[in-house]
Parts: C-alpha cells; structure tokens; sequence
C-alpha cells in the first residue's frame, strides 16, 4: 500500500461546491423571478391606467366606471392598489398606486423594503 499525501484526496468535492453554488444560484433564480413579477404588476398598472384615462377623455366612462375598471384590472395582483382621478382645466391625470409590501414575490430581492409604492400615472385632454 502507498502512502498518501495529506490533501490529495478528491472524494466529495463536488458536493461542497455545489452546497456553496447552489443558495447562490436559488437566489439569483428567485431573484429574477421577483423583478419580472414587479416588471408584470407595473405593465398591468400601465395598461389600466391608459384604458381608463382614454375613456374618461372621450366622456366614455365616469370617474367610478374608470376606478372600478383600474381596481379590477389590478384584482389579479393585489387588492390593496388605489387610484385618484384629477382635472386640471382641460387636462384629466388618472394615478394608479400599489404597496410594494402587496405584491406578490418570492421577497428574495427586498429592494423596496415594504415601504415603497409602484405608481403608474397617464395624462391625457378631455375631449368634447
């Protein structure tokens, strides 16, 4: 029998490298996981406030008909999303705001902490 040398031993050093690669691969996977949830709920946001600002500008849609579509546009996400609707002269601004803490994610990226808001605003002129 051969003597052998202190550290030339290879058995199980594929397992440490994989128990220290793989929380660091989880949490770049989950991390982009939660990006794409915020880029989702804010296009989601986008989209209804254009939809409701182009039907308030052309006196399709009251004030409630136009906040009571954002809210059920956003029902998919979160049920905590708020909207206001102002005017300005001629100019109508519908806002749609969402608490970070509500939505949705695997919460591995806590960029915003709980204590921000994604908001989405469109601005459009009331036709008559």
């Amino acid at each position: 029998m051969k003597p052998r040398r202190i550290g030339s031993d290879d058995s199980g050093t594929i397992s440490i490298e994989a128990a220290l690669a793989l929380p660091l691969l989880l949490a770049i996977t989950l991390g982009a996981v939660d990006l794409s949830v915020y880029g989702n709920v804010k296009t989601t946001m986008d989209n209804a406030a254009s939809e409701a600002i182009r039907g308030l500008s052309i006196n399709a849609f009251t004030s409630a008909h136009a906040q009571s579509l954002i809210l059920d546009r956003m029902s998919v996400w979160t049920a905590s999303a708020t909207s206001s609707i102002s005017t300005s002269g001629d100019e109508l601004t519908v806002t749609v705001t969402v608490p970070t803490s509500d939505i949705p994610v695997a919460g591995i990226i806590n960029v915003f902490d709980g204590r921000a808001n994604l908001t989405s605003s469109a601005t459009a002129l009331k036709l008559d």
